[in-house]
């Protein structure tokens, strides 16, 4: 297929931005971290270009440890701006900030974390761009969509050969998706050579699927409810479910009362799931009624330890990608936090 000339002129930006080299004064600010995983893995972030979609406490976090580690330059857009809501959930933005935009209210903070990193702030709707705005970034994270727009996007990455992350935080529970195309890493392993260990390196390379395609996983049925929640964990289905119910009412559950069960938004939570139990067979009790309450109390809530545990996961994810250092998440991680547990689903 032949490419046009924007195509090829991106090409080449790409291309030039991989012969930055890290100067002495950036050596010796990311003297621990090139210790950590390498000076070539170090000169891999500085030449990334990351956008990330939304500025609420979620892409606080991420944005914050994203440019700390030194990444190239950092690409926030959000329309919205600051509530006072805001204020018990993010800390790149202040009281004085309300009323204003959530991405130009973050950079000020940002620049004093690091100012190595560039920082551009969009102020516009991510909805309001066409494909082509999309060609310098080499990851875009999403955080704080509806289903529909991260297909969308994640489909636009797909054609311009760029990676993708989703992640979203519902009170107590989180998630993060990625789609990677077809990514190479660097696998370490020790191996004793008599009376000594040293570590061999493995490059190798792992597949990945878009979003639309792996939400229509087929389960394998198992015999017990048991083998079954090792196999999958029961915050995925919640996760699952909820991204349908928005998808499909153009909303998130509306909470009432602590009195009052929505039992409308309830029957449409539960026909989603039935459905989808009943075409692979699965177990009930894996997503029980109580659950699908407790996810219209937690819809759209931002809870700070929980952006933090899950912004930390999303960012050290993204960091090792750019870095080509592990495996990065396969495909789903799915959190909860009444457990504290976390769970990396490969529905590939």
């Amino acid at each position: 297929m032949k490419r046009t000339n924007q195509e090829v002129d991106n090409t080449s930006n790409k291309k030039a931005k991989m012969t930055l080299q890290l100067n002495d004064e950036e050596a010796a600010l990311y003297d621990r971290q090139i210790r950590l995983w390498g000076f070539d893995a170090q000169r891999r972030l500085r030449n990334s270009s990351i956008l990330i979609v939304g500025g609420k406490a979620l892409s606080n976090e991420v944005c914050k440890n994203l440019v700390l580690a030194g990444v190239g330059s950092l690409t926030i857009i959000d329309n919205e701006n600051v509530t006072k809501e805001d204020l018990g959930s993010q800390f790149l933005v202040s009281e004085k900030n309300v009323g204003q935009n959530r991405a130009e209210s973050m950079k000020d903070r940002l620049v004093r974390l690091n100012p190595s990193v560039k920082i551009n702030i969009i102020s516009d709707s991510i909805e309001s761009k066409d494909t082509s705005f999309y060609n310098e970034f080499d990851v875009v994270c999403v955080t704080g969509k509806s289903l529909d727009s991260l297909i969308k996007i994640n489909n636009i990455c797909r054609e311009n050969n760029i990676k993708f992350y989703a992640s979203d935080v519902h009170g107590i529970y989180g998630y993060i998706f990625c789609d990677l195309l077809k990514h190479s890493y660097i696998q370490e392993k020790k191996i004793k050579y008599g009376d000594e260990f040293k570590t061999k390196k493995t490059e190798l390379t792992e597949d990945y699927i878009p979003l639309e395609k792996s939400l229509g996983y087929e389960f394998k049925p198992e015999k017990s409810l048991k083998r079954f929640l090792r196999k999958y964990s029961s915050t995925y289905f919640l996760i699952y479910t909820l991204l349908q119910f928005q998808n499909q009412n153009k909303r998130l559950p509306k909470y009432l009362s602590e009195d009052e069960e929505n039992t409308e938004d309830l029957n449409k939570l539960k026909a989603i799931r039935d459905a989808l139990f009943k075409k692979y067979n699965i177990n009930s009790a894996v997503l029980s009624d109580e659950s699908l309450s407790k996810i219209i109390r937690n819809a759209g809530m931002e809870l700070l330890p929980i952006c933090s545990v899950v912004g930390g996961i999303l960012s050290q994810d993204i960091l090792n990608m750019l870095s080509k250092k592990e495996l990065p998440i396969t495909n789903w991680f799915c959190y909860d936090g009444f457990t504290g547990n976390g769970v990396i689903h490969k529905f590939i």
